[in-house]
């Protein structure tokens, strides 16, 4: 069962974003009509989850579902992700995000949006940690990055740009 305190919640906006402003956290998702591009890292993830979550990962369809039509809620999302990363010219990622049907562990879909100039949305990867762990933030890092590598390798073998963090 999702937990509905895991549903519409946003971060708050951290002094250490610097000169990110609100746009840095909005979504071409947010317009609607866009389109899903599904990495095989995500694929194979979301078919384990199928089978192990079910109602996390008919979630995420839904809000996949939205995204292709009248759009998303900013509320619906968290982004950008992987801020305090030390790595220079990051692709723009971000999160939809809720919990195992036992509450005890953060499930995440990890996306990108590319080519900057189309519609398309990337679905890069699912990871998961244990809820209210910090030591599992280095688990959490640890999939942004991957998410960021994958988005970037898929741009760079199709020719396109994606967004990246100012």
């Amino acid at each position: 069962m999702i937990s509905l305190a895991s549903i519409g919640r946003q971060q708050p906006v951290s002094e250490d974003w610097g000169s990110m402003g609100r746009q840095d956290s909005q979504s071409k998702a947010c317009g609607g009509g866009c389109s899903w591009v599904e990495l095989q890292p995500f694929q194979l993830e979301m078919a384990r989850l199928d089978e192990t979550e079910p109602v996390a990962a008919g979630y995420y369809r839904r809000l996949m579902k939205r995204a292709e039509g009248a759009g998303l809620g900013e509320e619906e999302y968290d982004a950008p992700m992987g801020l305090r990363l030390p790595r220079k010219n990051k692709p723009w990622i971000a999160e939809f995000k809720t919990v195992d049907s036992a509450d005890k562990l953060d499930i995440r879909l990890y996306w990108g949006e590319a080519p900057i100039d189309q519609v398309s949305l990337v679905a890069c990867l699912i990871g998961s940690k244990r809820r209210r762990s910090a030591a599992d933030l280095v688990r959490q890092n640890s999939h942004i990055t991957k998410a960021m590598d994958a988005l970037q390798r898929w741009c760079n073998k199709e020719g396109h740009t994606c967004r990246k963090l100012r």
